[in-house]
């Protein structure tokens, strides 16, 4: 078990390097997250894992897709947040999606009020569409930390 939570720590620790310098999460990291998943869950719980892992991917991943399609999230994002509910199953993948939500939507609101002190300080920050982008690698890895520190237990 340690030795999967350091593979995808080391993963969700490469994604966020790459988002915070590049703005991308690279779709080779992400196969790399997915080519040991397979394995992974069925040496650990046979033909059941597997289905469970693909539950988990494909639940969060509609879930999410609508997120992308409204422009909340970027595609890699999304591959990554489906690749970690994976990892952690049904049950943990929506506490931890809705985790990683609610810290993005915290950064989100912190950016926003930054941005209004900055306007009424007279340095006003000047966007075509006004719209504040967080770099959701940061709440993608709290999220898994979060998780990892709690073992799940933070319902």
């Amino acid at each position: 078990m340690l030795i999967i939570n350091y593979f995808v720590g080391m993963i969700v620790g490469s994604a966020l390097v790459y988002d915070l310098f590049y703005r991308k999460i690279p779709n080779y990291l992400i196969l790399t997250g997915y080519a040991g998943l397979g394995p992974y869950m069925y040496i650990r719980f046979g033909i059941d894992g597997i289905i469970q892992s693909a539950a988990a991917v494909c639940v969060v991943g509609v879930a999410l897709i609508i997120v992308y399609v409204l422009g909340g999230l970027g595609a890699g994002d999304v591959k990554l947040i489906c690749l970690i509910c994976g990892f952690l199953g049904l049950k943990q993948a929506a506490v931890y999606t809705i985790l990683v939500l609610c810290i993005g939507a915290f950064i989100g609101l912190i950016k926003k009020c930054m941005r209004f002190a900055n306007m009424a300080g007279g340095r006003a920050e000047r966007t075509l569409t006004g719209v504040t982008k967080i770099r959701f690698g940061i709440p993608i890895t709290a999220g898994y930390f979060i998780i990892l520190i709690s073992k799940g237990g933070i319902i």
